[in-house]
């Protein structure tokens, strides 16, 4: 920096809105510097050089306990002079928090809720017993098909109109991975079911744990005239058992609730494209993103060892974390959670895969096969790859768990890949419903023990090259992921960005870093049109989501941005949020946002 004196002598207080800290650092436009103390700013002396402009912060650098700054505040507060450009200027007049508006109940944990009619399947409705989630557990048992139970509130009193623009908002509580269940939230104006309005999804698509549901009304399907608005007599959930596994979720409340979208920009892998074209585009239009790194290769890099100087330095990264970007691990060598080894397939049509020849676990060749059995040199997950639609078509997993032999049922959750809850010591068949997309390969997964202590090797890295502020944060390369996996990095203290394209599972309430919430891969064909489609998704409900990119390079690839569609893209969320209609948060600013709204 150059040398300036402080042209006031006096303290500043803080600006418009609260979410400083002290340690936090501010530099006024004309290079005068102030360092926050007891909830002031105090003057930094340097030598007298230039004259005396106005008093408008350009760059906050956060102190070791990072700073909460979000949407306007804190995408100005990495705003930057440019040869093509001047600087945006920082709009301080929004407070740090997600701004979140709770309205009516339309179930609420204490209210009496009652088995409607209609109801075909053998379950129960009974209050939660669980300290850590209030509510009502729904259980369906196992048999026959498309059987359901519907819970019921009525009269609604005090219920007020909801209107087409209103976003109805489910906490489920997944303790399982359901296989083959839905639930479908139904509203009507008159108690007789003469008309009303629903909406549902897939219990298996969602994430095992906590998950707040978005429903909006205007996506709901009217029936028997209703229309929006109307003041609900009755409100229902049908929870329904579409394969005939059975299973059980919790209901911790339906309310009306809305806040400050807010959307993540983050940048995968750490090539050396974030640096050269990535980072000016954001900082001209005063962003600041997440990156997630391979830390294994940024240190082959550095060793000469990588290929075409590819990717980032680690003082390139710390150029970034100190302007406010946060450095997060990707594991140490871009490890796919669940695609560690193919095992088995199961032919179009087929039903069955007995394991008549093993396959390799990856690091070692310990597998082998005894009368059928797939047997694991550890105890690993297994994962179902369709390449045709073969979506909830239910497979029947038997082989030995911790010793015990087990059952698992297993709903596909789409066309990709569906991942058994499970870490099997053996495998002695897989059964599905006849495949339709030519073969269901079976793969085994990392052991759940042996990832985490891998991505704890690239926070490790991380920290130790002195960037720790969110050093705890991952995501998934591929998006790939399993329950054992999961939970095993949040006992280590991660926190999970996202991995699903829509908002099953999305951060709206309840434990911050266990959730996982949508996040949209930007590269290849994607459109600036696609990103507005996603970003006006969460606008319209209030919701949390992440946008990442890998390469931003001049080169067409399937992953590959170019660097104009990357401004367009940039400049288009920049607009948004300076506009008031969107924050774009680092994940220091997220977790500081979401402590405060949530206290």
């Amino acid at each position: 920096m150059a040398d300036y004196n402080n042209t006031r002598d006096s303290s500043l207080p803080d600006p418009a809105s609260p979410g400083f800290l002290d340690g936090d650092t501010i530099t006024l436009q004309n290079g005068s510097k102030f360092s926050r103390q007891s909830g002031r700013w105090e003057p930094v002396r340097f030598q007298t050089v230039g004259q005396q402009s106005k008093e408008v912060p350009v760059f906050v650098i956060p102190s070791a306990q990072g700073v909460e700054i979000l949407g306007p505040r804190m995408s100005a507060a990495m705003s930057k002079d440019a040869d093509d450009a001047s600087p945006r200027q920082p709009d301080l007049s929004f407070g740090g928090t997600h701004l979140e508006t709770r309205g009516q109940w339309l179930m609420q944990p204490g209210q009496t809720l009652t088995a409607g009619a209609g109801g075909t399947g053998t379950g129960s409705i009974t209050i939660s017993s669980r300290a850590d989630f209030p509510g009502w557990r729904i259980s369906l048992n196992a048999g026959t098909t498309n059987s359901k139970i519907n819970v019921e509130r009525t009269p609604l009193t005090g219920a007020t109109a909801v209107a087409a623009t209103d976003v109805i908002w489910l906490l489920i509580d997944v303790p399982a991975w359901a296989a083959g269940m839905e639930a479908t939230l139904y509203l009507s104006s008159v108690t007789n079911w003469t008309k009303f309005g629903f909406a549902g999804f897939g219990a298996n698509q969602l994430q095992e744990g906590i998950n707040e549901i978005p429903l909006l009304a205007s996506d709901f399907t009217m029936s028997g005239g209703e229309v929006w608005p109307f003041i609900p007599a009755i409100v229902r959930l049908q929870v329904k058992n579409t394969a005939g596994a059975g299973g059980e979720i919790f209901l911790g409340g339906i309310r009306i609730a809305k806040a400050m979208p807010m959307m993540q920009i983050t940048i995968d892998d750490g090539y050396a494209d974030l640096i050269r074209y990535a980072y000016p585009i954001m900082a001209k239009n005063g962003l600041r993103g997440v990156a997630y790194v391979v830390t294994g290769w940024i240190d082959l890099q550095e060793a000469g060892s990588f290929v075409d100087n590819t990717m980032v330095r680690w003082r390139d990264l710390k150029m970034l974390y100190d302007a406010g970007w946060d450095i997060c691990p990707h594991t140490s060598g871009h490890k796919n959670a669940v695609s560690y080894s193919e095992v088995g397939t199961i032919t179009s049509g087929g039903t069955a895969a007995t394991f008549t020849s093993g396959g390799t676990s990856g690091d070692v060749t310990s597998n082998y096969v005894v009368g059928g059995r797939l047997v694991f040199d550890k105890p690993r997950g297994i994962s179902l790859w369709s390449v045709g639609n073969d979506a909830s078509k239910l497979c029947t997993i038997t082989g030995v768990v911790a010793g015990a032999v087990t059952v698992e049922y297993v709903s596909m959750r789409n066309a990709t890949f569906t991942v058994s809850r499970h870490e099997w010591d053996s495998i002695d068949s897989v059964v599905m419903g006849a495949a339709s997309g030519g073969a269901v390969t079976l793969r085994a997964c990392y052991n759940a023990i042996d990832y985490a202590d891998d991505v704890s090797i690239g926070r490790n890295r991380i920290i130790e090259m002195g960037m720790p502020r969110a050093a705890h944060w991952f995501a998934w390369p591929r998006g790939e992921f399993s329950k054992p996996i999961r939970n095993a990095l949040l006992a280590a203290g991660f926190y999970l960005r996202g991995t699903t394209e829509w908002y099953t599972g999305n951060v709206f309430g309840g434990r911050l870093g266990a959730r996982d919430f949508p996040s949209w891969s930007a590269g290849g064909a994607r459109t600036l049109a696609n990103l507005q489609t996603f970003v006006g998704k969460l606008q319209a409900m209030g919701g949390i989501g992440s946008f990442f990119e890998h390469h931003i390079n001049p080169t067409a690839m399937p992953i590959n941005t170019t660097p104009t569609d990357f401004a367009a893209k940039i400049e288009w969320l920049a607009a948004q949020v300076y506009a008031g209609a969107l924050r774009c948060p680092t994940n220091t600013d997220l977790e500081r946002s979401w402590r405060e709204s949530y206290a």
